[in-house]
């Protein structure tokens, strides 16, 4: 069993190093720097001694705050969120700083599964095309919206049936993992995954509890928007408004300084 605080597959690493998994591979075989072998499946892995030892070797690894696009609000960034879904943007956006003063979603299970996972949110089960959001206008600074991806999505039309690596990134996820034209096999064994590894794919936490029944877990966390991808956007978005609040201060402050100096013109 691994039991290594830190484990990183071999896309993982190499993504670390800036080098190809190619050149990872080779430096196993020749000793330069020694992977270490899963016991069940034989894949390599890495751990933090490696770190160390390319460390040692001057090779370039950055630090976790430059693999982040980590920005820390400079005021309450409020939201509304639309097609909310499971809350996978929802929690992302959360996670990056930005506050949700109301969310809607017309599905009962996964408006069931944002109330139990998070009773302070405002939730507004219903159509969207029934709703009047005209009480928020210029009172929230982002919307978003999961929007349904069905009709723009090929993930369900081209029989993606395989084996997913521990080595790779995963496929898109669908609303059934043992779909025949879509299905999605556990590494190790011959079978769909469970709905607590779909949901950790995904990135959501294991305290995150989806409601209804099996079918309905699934069809929620495979229409769901990975939480920590979700994050990093979501970053992104405190980013843009700390710099358009900035700058607005600015233009605030310039204004005020020119019609000091015409009034002191003027005396």
């Amino acid at each position: 069993m691994i039991t290594e605080k830190e484990v990183y597959t071999l896309n993982q690493f190499a993504a670390l190093l800036s080098v190809s998994k190619e050149t990872l591979r080779r430096w196993d075989n020749s000793g330069k720097l020694k992977a270490k072998r899963n016991k069940i499946n034989g894949y390599r892995y890495y751990t933090e001694e490696h770190l160390e030892v390319c460390q040692q070797l001057e090779m370039f690894i950055p630090s976790i705050k430059e693999n982040t696009n980590y920005t820390k609000p400079l005021k309450t960034y409020k939201s509304i969120e639309l097609f909310t879904g499971a809350g996978g943007l929802a929690l992302g956006f959360e996670q990056a700083g930005i506050k949700h003063i109301l969310l809607n979603e017309i599905d009962k299970w996964a408006c069931e599964t944002l109330r139990q996972n998070r009773p302070d949110w405002k939730i507004l089960q219903d159509d969207i095309r029934d709703l009047d959001f005209s009480s928020y206008k210029d009172s929230i600074d982002v919307l978003t919206g999961g929007f349904p991806c069905q009709a723009f999505s090929y993930a369900g039309k081209t029989g993606m049936a395989r084996r997913i690596s521990w080595d790779e990134p995963s496929l898109t996820l669908t609303c059934a993992p043992a779909q025949k034209q879509t299905e999605r096999c556990h590494p190790d064994e011959t079978r769909p995954f469970k709905v607590r590894e779909y949901a950790r794919i995904q990135t959501f936490p294991d305290e995150w509890i989806f409601s209804g029944s099996i079918s309905q877990q699934y069809k929620q966390i495979g229409n769901a928007v990975p939480v920590n991808f979700a994050k990093e956007i979501g970053y992104s978005v405190v980013d843009f408004l700390n710099r358009y609040y900035e700058d607005k201060e600015s233009q605030k402050l310039t204004n005020r300084l020119k019609v000091s100096y015409k009034e002191a013109v003027n005396q």
